[in-house]
């Protein structure tokens, strides 16, 4: 569990919207590739120095916001939290975390696999990029669904995850009060949902311990469902990624007619039908 210091709460609150940034600068969400659907070119940039909070808008095109709501429709179940199982160790260790359902989390969850697709894994590639991290230390990507009125009050993403990506997949409507955002209590500082935008933090300070100015909390859309992707870097390894080094030349190599496996298949199924019947029969 993280080990985290509460802090007082800023006395002021900047907003963060990317639409408004970009309006500011003369800038442009990026061109997309028609053939991929992917962003061709990114721009960063760093709405708090420190700790350092990092916006990247139209990180995904409108067609991958897309596809991954249609990868987690029909898959959303209650999202959970990390809580101590109450019980002490044997040998004395603190007790263990078990995620459950609680009242400080109400959204729903979709965990999506690893490379599920074409589209995810290029996207899981580009987070990589952003964060400066391997792939292979991000965990699966999850997405998540807050309707009206469900929340994900002040937590901490741990020190195991070091750098945190939220990724927004829809606009929310304009207006003081609609709510939804990604609001850091101590920083004063309040992250407006906008479709394709990526936010960017750190969760631990320089010696690797919890950076307690990293709480934040999912606040709860008023009028309209808010989605979103919670892309976590882990410390350590949590996918297997084979890079293989051996060259098969393309005559040596097995070829097999996934038609024909079909067919041997239904065929295999037919006689089995067969024998099952002359033995029923007999």
């Amino acid at each position: 569990m993280a080990q985290i210091k509460v802090l007082p709460p800023s006395e002021t609150l900047a907003v963060v919207d990317a639409k408004e940034i970009l309006k500011q600068t003369s800038g442009s969400l990026p061109e997309v590739d028609v053939k991929t659907g992917a962003p061709k070119t990114l721009k960063r940039y760093v709405v708090h120095e420190d700790p350092k909070i990092t916006l990247v808008p139209g990180f995904l095109s409108p067609v991958e916001c897309g596809h991954l709501l249609a990868l987690a429709e029909g898959q959303f179940t209650r999202s959970l939290v990390g809580m101590k199982d109450g019980y002490t160790q044997p040998d004395g260790s603190p007790s263990r975390i078990e995620a459950r359902e609680g009242k400080t989390r109400t959204s729903s969850s979709c965990m999506l696999r690893a490379s599920q697709t074409a589209i995810v894994e290029r996207i899981e590639h580009r987070l990589a990029a952003l964060v400066g991290l391997p792939v292979e230390k991000l965990e699966r990507l999850v997405v998540v669904r807050y309707s009206p009125n469900e929340h994900f009050n002040d937590h901490h993403d741990g020190k195991f995850r070091p750098t945190t990506v939220f990724l927004y997949l829809n606009d929310l409507p304009d207006g003081e009060g609609e709510g939804g955002d990604t609001f850091f209590p101590h920083l004063g500082l309040s992250v407006v949902p906008r479709l394709g935008t990526a936010v960017m933090w750190p969760n631990t300070l320089p010696d690797g311990k919890e950076d307690s100015r990293m709480v934040h909390a999912g606040r709860p859309p008023r009028s309209t469902i808010k989605w979103g992707v919670n892309a976590f870097f882990n410390v350590a390894p949590v996918r297997l990624v084979d890079n293989p080094t051996g060259q098969v030349d393309i005559k040596d190599a097995f070829c097999v007619e996934l038609a024909s496996l079909a067919n041997s298949s239904s065929n295999g199924a037919a006689a089995a039908s067969a024998s099952a019947s002359a033995s029923s029969s007999s």
